[in-house]
């Protein structure tokens, strides 16, 4: 190699290397080798971020154009488009969650509201204090509290009459009978029992 080095200089020396220089331009051609130095190598980062800087360039030239007013629609249109795309799943899950199952859920619970605001005017307010105050100290004479409390909760485990069976699944619950009294006849049962 410095056998090869050695062999160029005096080559040059010898004005052989000169005809290298004319054949790029003379003079002219001399600096510019001598400005340009070593070629530098390909670096496809660089390369991206030089891209990337003239994308950002040519965005900032078509925003400009369209605060003047040019082909304003077509790009419009064109983002339209692509948040369409993008968002389309987006979409899907939000128009089921605002479409039918919203509505079937705000008709539920409508009418959940609509039930308990009668059973409050149904009731009237004295009833309703008195009967949350029914297991209260020193008035169990007066109403006999406790007792029907227990009555009404259906205090322990009920006895199983005849011929019933104990469903399945119910676990550590209470034992139930077949067919449940609606709260109406419970209620029933309660006045006769007082008279």
């Amino acid at each position: 190699m410095k056998d090869k080095k050695r062999k160029v200089k005096e080559r040059r020396k010898q004005g052989e290397g000169e005809k290298k220089e004319k054949r790029r331009g003379g003079e002219e051609g001399k600096r510019r080798v001598e400005k340009k130095g070593r070629k530098k190598k390909r670096d496809p980062g660089r390369e991206k971020k030089k891209r990337q800087r003239e994308a950002k360039k040519g965005q900032k030239r078509r925003k400009e154009k369209d605060r003047r007013g040019k082909n304003k629609g077509r790009r419009e249109q064109e983002e339209k488009e692509k948040r369409s795309e993008r968002n389309g799943k987006r979409k899907k899950k939000k128009r089921r969650r605002e479409g039918e199952g919203k509505r079937e859920i705000e008709r539920r619970s409508t009418k959940r509201n609509e039930k308990k605001e009668e059973g409050k005017r149904r009731k009237g307010k004295g009833e309703k204090m008195r009967r949350g105050k029914k297991g209260g100290k020193g008035r169990e004479e007066a109403e006999g509290g406790i007792e029907r409390k227990k009555k009404r909760r259906g205090f322990g485990k009920k006895k199983m009459e005849e011929g019933e069976e104990e469903e399945e699944g119910s676990g550590n619950r209470e034992i139930r009978t077949k067919r449940k009294k609606s709260r109406r006849q419970k209620r029933r049962v309660s006045k006769e029992e007082e008279t």
